[in-house]
């Protein structure tokens, strides 16, 4: 009996986790990234796949931000894996598009 409520309250936490890692990006942040990845679409000439490809890379690295945000108080531990993730993300935003466009990206003006 005590195993088996055992793994009802192990399967229980899995299914949680899995639920809250899954979870839909809040509409404010889908609207957040929707506006990156149309702003990169202006700028560097995203063609259809890449855009596709872009949206869901930004999505994941929101949700990844999220979680790091969720795990870490403020501070150098914090910023230290956000810096991290952002390099990682960078990595794969590069695989994406083309250095003619990174080049574009990297000299937008900035607000």
């Amino acid at each position: 009996m005590k195993h088996l409520i055992k793994g009802i309250v192990v399967a229980f936490v899995l299914m949680v986790s899995i639920n809250t890692y899954a979870e839909e990006l809040k509409p404010k942040q889908k609207q957040k990234v929707e506006a990156s990845v149309n702003e990169m679409t202006e700028i560097m000439g995203l063609d259809a796949d890449q855009k596709a490809k872009m949206l869901v890379l930004k999505t994941e690295q929101e949700k990844a931000r999220i979680a790091i945000v969720a795990k870490y108080e403020k501070g150098e531990e914090r910023t230290a894996a956000i810096k991290e993730m952002y390099a990682q993300y960078g990595k794969k935003q590069r695989a994406i598009v083309t250095p003619e466009q990174q080049k574009k990206w990297k000299n937008r003006p900035r607000n």
